[in-house]
Formats: structure tokens, sequence, C-alpha cells
């Protein structure tokens, strides 16, 4: 009786998620099939394919809590009609999309970046704009447009630690600081003599490095964040330098550039510390763990024409690889892990995004071992997501404490956990 009560629950639960699924869920019915260790893939596309540009992701970008992934694309075409580039945002809990952005006239979103209290979402992109979103309402709160230039792109935008400060990196060789209360140009950083891609804040906030590349430059540049004042110039990288990224205890500084390398840097040396080559033929996006003991990198595959399109995680003490996740059909173009660590999000110009359960040391002697990703959803622990793992979390609703059938990890088994499972269901 029990389980005849459990099975009529299942189906109806069911019968309600897969009726009432919109293209907001993660999944499409031809997509269901994920890569090894992926855990979803994100698809937003809203409409037909009008142009080459067509929604490319070009960033993407966890809230401070963890609860939601910001992505940055091209143009959009909705009806027909051109909407600009557009931003999305997602529920990690479930992978459903929870709102878009979009009345941005500037045809792609280059750089997307929360501020510290997570209140807003600045986003960089093309005529030298940069949109300031409320994230709870999608409105635009202001439009930074002090330089009157159809030409300039935004590349990249970041925060200060204590969100005083907004930074941009500029096609015109510069880096703009912003003041985020009166919205105030307050300095700007000269030297570069190419593209600024990429700019970022070292943890304590004392320090602003840049990267720059096309057409002159392939250098990375620390700046004393509060005297604009220059610090060190590292030079070793052959080509543009894409992105660079700190280390959680701000030691280190990884940058990756179009010359197929990730260096890391000795920061308060200004030395490298180790020159990591892997199976790219350019680095895109560079990110550092919450741990600081793990570098993702994204790129563009091996070389031009082939399909191999690689996210890669490397040990940052000894330079090793550690393991590669395969699954996007075009460029890796920006990569971030979530703020627990457990997650690791690449977006690509295939227009989506692919959340990698990530993989653990097998051995505390073995560091550059590794064991398969545990599966989400994955209740008994068979390998598989299927009716046996929704079963056991049906039988085990309503209860509190450490359960093997709370897969959210929220203390309580209850419907959330049933979405979840239900969202990666038989992709093994």
């Amino acid at each position: 009786m029990k389980l005849r009560r459990v099975t009529s629950f299942l189906i109806t639960v069911l019968t309600l998620l897969f009726i009432n699924l919109t293209p907001s869920f993660v999944q499409s019915s031809p997509e269901s099939d994920l890569p090894e260790g992926a855990i979803a893939r994100l698809n937003a596309h809203l409409g037909k394919a009008a142009a080459p540009f067509y929604d490319r992701i070009y960033s993407v970008a966890y809230s401070p809590d963890g609860k939601t992934l910001a992505s940055g694309h091209s143009d959009t075409f909705i009806a027909g009609k051109s909407e600009g580039g557009k931003i999305c945002l997602w529920d990690t809990d479930n992978y459903t999309l929870k709102n878009v952005f979009t009345g941005s006239s500037p045809p792609v979103v280059w750089s997307v970046t929360y501020s510290p209290d997570g209140k807003t979402l600045a986003s960089g992109s093309w005529y030298g704009t940069v949109h300031l979103w409320d994230v709870g309402s999608g409105t635009v709160k202001h439009i930074i447009t002090d330089i009157d230039d159809d030409e300039d792109i935004i590349y990249s935008v970041v925060y200060s630690p204590d969100g005083g400060t907004l930074a941009g990196g500029r096609t015109d060789y510069t880096v703009s600081l912003w003041d985020t209360d009166s919205f105030i140009l307050k300095d700007i950083l000269k030297g570069h003599t190419g593209y600024v891609h990429s700019v970022v804040y070292s943890p304590d906030g004392g320090t602003l490095a840049s990267g720059a590349g096309y057409p002159k430059d392939s250098t990375v540049r620390l700046w004393g964040a509060d005297s604009g004042t220059l610090k060190h110039t590292l030079t070793t990288h052959t080509s543009s330098v894409l992105e660079v990224a700190y280390s959680p205890d701000g030691k280190m500084l990884a940058s990756g550039s179009l010359d197929g390398t990730i260096r890391i840097w000795d920061v308060e040396a200004g030395v490298e510390k180790h020159v990591l080559i892997g199976d790219t033929w350019s680095i895109f996006s560079v990110s550092f763990s919450p741990d600081g003991k793990t570098l993702a990198s994204g790129g563009n595959g091996l070389k031009p024409g082939h399909n191999d399109y690689l996210v890669h995680l490397w040990d940052v003490e000894t330079g090793t690889k550690k393991h590669t996740f395969v699954g996007h059909t075009d460029k890796v173009y920006s990569v971030r892990f979530s703020p627990d660590g457990e997650t690791l999000a690449s977006g690509s110009w295939d227009g989506t995004v692919l959340l990698w359960k990530l993989v653990l040391p097998a051995t505390p002697n073995d560091p550059t071992a590794v064991e398969e990703p545990h599966l989400v959803g994955d209740v008994n622990e068979d390998g598989i997501v299927n009716i046996q793992d929704l079963v056991l979390v049906a039988g085990n609703f309503g209860k509190t404490g450490e359960n093997a059938a709370d897969v959210n990890g929220d203390g309580v088994v209850d419907i959330r956990d049933l979405v979840k499972v239900a969202g990666v269901f038989s992709t093994l």
C-alpha cells in the first residue's frame, strides 16, 4: 500500500513537471543527453538565429550567495527584430531561467559582474557603455556613457571588494574607474598599447590587474588601486592576454592568452610560478576555485577548425592537469566556480552554459589523482539517476537533518529535491 501511494505520488508530480515544462527549463528534449561530468545544460535561445553572432555567450558570473548564475549574450532576435544583447539569470538550484534582461541596444554583452552585495549587476558592452541593472526588478538603474565613441567596447567590468569602485577595461587601451555612488569617472589608467580585455581586483582591494592585447600589447599590468600608479608589468606572454584572475589569498595571479598558455604569477615577486600548456589553441578564460587549489580554463580548441572545445582543471601547486571536461561545440569563452566550489560553469559560443560537478582528489597523498564526479540526484549512488532515486526522495519527504535524499542540501527533503532529481533523470 505504501509503495502504491509513493508510485501514485511520483506519477502525479512527474506529470505536472513534464507537462508544464517551458523553454526556460534547463533541458529541451533533443538535448537530454549530457556530456560526462555535466549536471545541467542551460539554454535560453529566444528565437531563431538571424546573424552569425546570434546568442553567443561571452561571460558568466555567480551571485555572491551562489543562488543565481548570470550569463551575458550577443545579439538576440525576437519575432525577427533585434533586441540587442541580453543577460540571463539562472536559478542554480533547479536550473530554471529566472529572468532575462533585454533592451540594452549594444549587440554584445561582453562582461557581467555582481556587486559585492548582490543587488546590482554590471554589464560591459559596445558603444563604450556600462549598464547597471537592479537584480530584483530587472530594470536599468543607470547607464555609464562617459565616452561618446561608437567604436569603443567595454570588454571587462569588475567591482572593487568594498563595492565603492567599478573598473572597466576598454578598447581605447585604458582602464576606467567609476565611483559607484555618483557614477563619476574617478581615474583613467593609461599605459597599455592594446585593447584591455580583462580587469580584476586583488582580494584586499589594494591592486588592480589588467590584461591587454591587440594591436601591440601582450602584457599584464598591476596598478595601485587607490593611487593609479603602475606597480609591475608582466611581460612573458607572446600574444593577447584575454583574462586575468587572482587567487583567493591574493598571492597568485593567473593569466590566459591567445598564445595558448596560462601563466601563474607570484604577485609579490612579479615572477612566473608555472606555465601551463594544454590541448587548447588559445585561452579565453581562467578562474581560481574558492580554496585556491584548482584553476579552471576554457578556450578555442586544439587548432582552427577542430571541434574540441575543452574545459581544463589544473593543480595550482604543481601546475599539472587534473581533469578535462568535454561537451561544448564552440569556443569556451568564460568559466567560473560557484562560491561553494562544488560546481563549475562554462559559457560558450554554442549558446549554452554547462554546469560541471567537480572532481575531487582520490586520496590525500595523491593530489593529481581524481575520482569520477558525483552525479547530482544519484541518491542511492548506483551510477544512474532513475525511478529508484525518485522513490527514495518521495519516501523521505518532510524529513530533516542529514539525509541522502536531501539533494540540494538545504536540510529538508521536499519538492525542490524531487525537481532536481527529475532534471537529471536518466542522463547517464
